[in-house]
């Protein structure tokens, strides 16, 4: 949980579901709380291909949610 908290997505790779892989990125709202979460899943061989793009775009789509819903990300100190 610190390693999700810490980079802002949380992955997972054949946990569920043999062969299945997912990442979800939360949606904040006005006060800074999560309030709701993007998630993409699909084929764990694509998923790993893809990693790079996958999490750039999921990123991407959640801070414009945050944005567009009025919605505050936390700062978070950069190491």
């Amino acid at each position: 949980m610190a390693r999700i908290r810490r980079e802002g997505i949380a992955r997972t790779s054949d946990e569920r579901v043999t062969g299945a892989s997912g990442l979800a990125v939360p949606v904040y709202g006005s006060g800074g709380n999560v309030v709701a979460a993007l998630l993409i899943a699909g084929p764990s061989a694509r998923m790993r291909a893809n990693a790079k793009s996958n999490e750039r775009s999921l990123r991407w789509a959640a801070a414009e949610c945050t944005r567009l819903s009025g919605g505050v990300p936390p700062v978070q100190a950069r190491i």
